[in-house]
C-alpha cells in the first residue's frame, strides 16, 4: 500500500465512539467502563502514587518548594509572584502530616494521581475505551508528568484543573448542559488560584467555537456566559483586591520585569523543543505533537468536533509558549510551561495510534506499529525508573561517574545543621542572633531544616529579583532594609558557593561586602555537602557584628518577623 492509499484510507475511517443517537439508558451504560478499566485505571492510580510517595520521601526539598512552604506559612494569600494555592496546598500537607519533606508534597502527589482518572474519561469521551487506555497508560509513564506529581510546584494542579475544565467543557459543548458548562467554570476559577496559565482555557475553546464553525451560536448561549461568570466571580474580585492592595506586583512582574524581546535564534527554538524529547521521553513527545496536528487536519476535513477540540486544547498553549521561548529571553526549557497541551496530545497520540492500527491488515507492518507504540510509552517507563533510581540510590550518576543529577536538592540539612551549631555559640553568650542569607534560598531552607527560630533577613542578591520575590520579601520583613529593626544584635551571615575551586577568593569578597554594613566580620568554617571525595556543595558562614548601614533604610520595619 502506497502513502497516497494509505492516507486515503485513513481519512474515510470512522472515529470509534459512542452513537450520538443512543438512548438514555445505553449512554449511562457506556460512561460505566467494565471492572477490567476500573482496575486498569486504579491499579494505576495506586502504583503511580505509592512510588512517587517513596521518591518524594527521600529528597531534600528544592528551592521553589522551600519558597512556597514559607509564603504558606507567613503570607499565604498573597498573589506576587506566583497565585496562593500551591503555597496554601505546602502548608496544609505539613499541618496534616508534620515537617517533612513529603508532607510538604503530599498534596500534588493527590493531585497529580487524580488527574489519572480524567485523562481516562477524556479519552473515553473523544476517543474509545480503546484510546482511553493507551492515553491514561502514556501520561502514567509520561516523566515530567510523574516528576511534577512528585514534588511541590503549581504544575499538578494545574493540570489537574487543565483536565477538569477541558472535561466538563466538552460534555457541556456535547449535551448543551448547563450543570457542566457551570462544573466547567468552577474547574477554571478555581484552578487560576494555582498558575495563571489556566486562562489558556479560553482561548483554546474559543478557537475550537472558530473552527467548529459553533461560535455565533456561542455567542448567544446563555450557559457559555455562565461558564465565564463563574470563572471570573471566584478568582477576579479577591486576586484584583489583593494585587491593588500590594500595588500590582505580580502583573508588573510577569507582564513587565520578565518581559525582555529578542528575534528568535534557531538556538533558542531547539533548546525548547529538543528538552522535550527528554521531559516527555523522544517517541511520546514525537508522537503527541504528531497526533495533535493529525486530529486538526482530519478535523477540518471530516468536520470532527471531537478532533478539533483536542487539537485547539493542544495547539493554543503549545504555539503560545514556543513564541515566548522564540521571541524573548525567558528561558522556559526548565519549567516546561507548556505542559497541559500535551494531555490533548497524548489522547490525539493514541488516536492517531488506533486510526494506523484500524487501517493495516495483519501483517509484519502493523506488528512493527504495534511494537512501535509499546516503545513509546516503555521508553517513558525507563526513563522514570532511572529518575527513580537516581533519587532513593543515585545509580544512574554513579555509573556515569559524574556528580548527582539532583544536586540542587541536597545539602540543606547540612546548612542548616551547621548554622545551628553557630547560633548556639551566639546564644550561649546571651545574645539574640538572626540569620542573614546572601540570597533567600539559605534563609528560606533554614526555616524549614533549622532548629531554632531566629529572625530571618536577605541581601539584596540578583537572585531575589530573578523570581520576583523583592515585594515579597520586603512584606514579609526579610529585605535587607529591615535589618534597622534588630538593632545590634549579632548576625549570623550564610552564602551558598559551587565555585569550590575560589573557595579563598570568594570568601574575600564576600567579607568584603559584609564590612560594608557591619563593623566585625568573622569568617567561620564552611559547611560541605559530600558524595565520596567530590564536594558537591559548599556553604560559607561569618560572624557579624555592629551594624553599621541598614540598605533602603527609609521604611520602617514590619512586625514578627519570626520564622515559624
Amino acid at each position: 500500500m502506497d502513502f497516497r492509499s494509505l492516507i486515503q484510507r485513513l481519512t474515510k475511517l470512522r472515529l470509534p465512539g459512542f452513537s450520538a443517537t443512543s438512548s438514555k439508558s445505553a449512554r449511562w451504560k457506556a460512561l460505566e467502563p467494565p471492572t477490567s478499566d476500573h482496575l486498569l485505571v486504579g491499579g494505576l492510580m495506586l502504583t503511580s502514587f505509592l512510588l512517587r510517595l517513596w521518591i518524594a520521601s527521600k529528597q531534600e526539598l528544592f528551592q521553589d518548594e522551600a519558597l512556597y512552604f514559607f509564603i504558606g506559612q507567613r503570607l499565604p494569600w498573597t498573589f506576587s509572584p506566583h497565585p496562593p494555592g500551591t503555597p496554601l496546598l505546602a502548608y496544609l500537607g505539613s499541618v496534616l502530616l508534620g515537617r517533612h519533606e513529603f508532607a510538604i508534597r503530599f498534596m500534588n502527589l493527590v493531585f497529580l494521581t487524580a488527574t489519572i482518572p480524567l485523562i481516562f474519561m477524556l479519552g473515553r469521551e473523544l476517543g474509545s475505551l480503546r484510546i482511553a487506555r493507551w492515553a491514561t497508560i502514556a501520561f502514567v509513564l509520561t516523566p515530567f508528568y510523574f516528576a511534577i506529581g512528585t514534588i511541590c510546584t503549581p504544575d499538578a494542579p494545574q493540570l489537574f484543573f487543565w483536565a477538569l475544565a477541558m472535561y466538563w467543557l466538552w460534555r457541556a459543548t456535547n449535551s448543551k448542559s448547563r450543570p457542566s458548562f457551570i462544573a466547567a467554570g468552577v474547574a477554571l476559577g478555581l484552578g487560576l488560584y494555582f498558575k495563571y496559565i489556566l486562562i489558556l482555557v479560553l482561548p483554546s475553546y474559543a478557537l475550537f467555537l472558530l473552527l467548529s464553525g459553533k461560535w455565533k451560536q456561542a455567542l448567544r448561549d446563555r450557559d457559555l456566559w455562565s461558564f465565564l461568570a463563574i470563572a471570573a466571580l471566584l478568582f477576579l474580585p479577591f486576586a484584583l483586591w489583593s494585587e491593588a492592595r500590594e500595588g500590582w506586583p505580580a502583573l508588573r512582574y510577569h507582564l513587565q520585569d520578565r518581559q525582555t524581546f529578542v528575534l528568535p535564534t534557531l538556538n533558542n527554538i531547539g533548546e525548547y523543543l529538543g528538552v522535550h524529547l527528554l521531559y516527555y521521553s523522544p517517541l511520546l513527545y514525537l508522537a503527541a505533537v504528531g497526533g495533535a496536528l493529525y486530529c486538526g487536519w482530519v478535523g477540518l476535513r471530516n468536520a470532527n468536533r471531537k478532533w478539533l477540540f483536542l487539537s485547539s486544547f493542544f495547539v493554543v498553549p503549545w504555539l503560545f509558549f514556543l513564541l515566548i521561548a522564540a521571541f524573548t529571553r525567558r528561558i522556559l526549557s526548565r519549567e516546561q510551561w507548556d505542559a497541559p497541551a500535551y494531555i490533548a496530545g497524548l489522547i490525539a497520540a493514541a488516536i492517531l495510534f488506533d486510526r494506523v492500527l484500524s487501517a493495516l491488515p495483519p501483517s509484519p507492518i502493523r506488528r512493527r506499529v504495534q511494537e512501535l507504540g509499546i516503545a513509546a510509552v516503555a521508553l517513558g517507563g525507563l526513563l522514570i525508573a532511572g529518575a527513580a533510581a537516581e533519587s532513593v540510590a543515585e545509580l544512574p550518576s554513579h555509573l556515569l561517574g559524574r556528580p548527582p543529577f539532583f544536586s540542587s536538592m541536597a545539602g540543606w540539612r547540612t546548612m542548616a545543621r551547621a548554622a545551628d551549631r553557630h547560633l548556639e555559640e551566639e546564644m550561649a553568650t546571651g545574645a539574640s542572633p538572626y540569620l542573614l542569607g546572601n540570597s533567600f534560598l539559605p534563609v528560606l531552607q533554614y526555616a524549614f531544616y533549622g532548629k531554632y527560630s531566629p529572625k530571618l533577613f536577605t541581601l539584596n542578591h540578583s537572585q531575589n529579583r530573578k523570581y520576583g520575590l523583592t515585594h515579597f520579601l520586603d512584606r514579609a520583613g526579610l529585605s535587607a532594609r529591615h535589618l534597622a529593626s534588630v538593632g545590634q544584635a549579632p548576625a549570623l551571615f550564610v552564602a551558598e558557593s559551587d565555585d569550590f575551586d575560589e573557595t579563598s577568593q570568594r570568601l574575600i569578597e564576600l567579607e568584603q561586602k559584609l564590612k560594608n554594613h557591619f563593623a566585625e566580620v568573622t569568617p567561620l568554617p564552611p559547611a560541605e555537602e559530600r558524595d565520596g571525595n567530590r564536594i558537591l556543595k559548599q556553604f560559607l558562614f561569618f560572624r557579624c557584628r555592629g551594624l553599621l548601614t541598614s540598605p533602603n533604610r527609609t521604611a520602617s520595619p514590619p512586625s514578627g518577623n519570626a520564622t515559624p
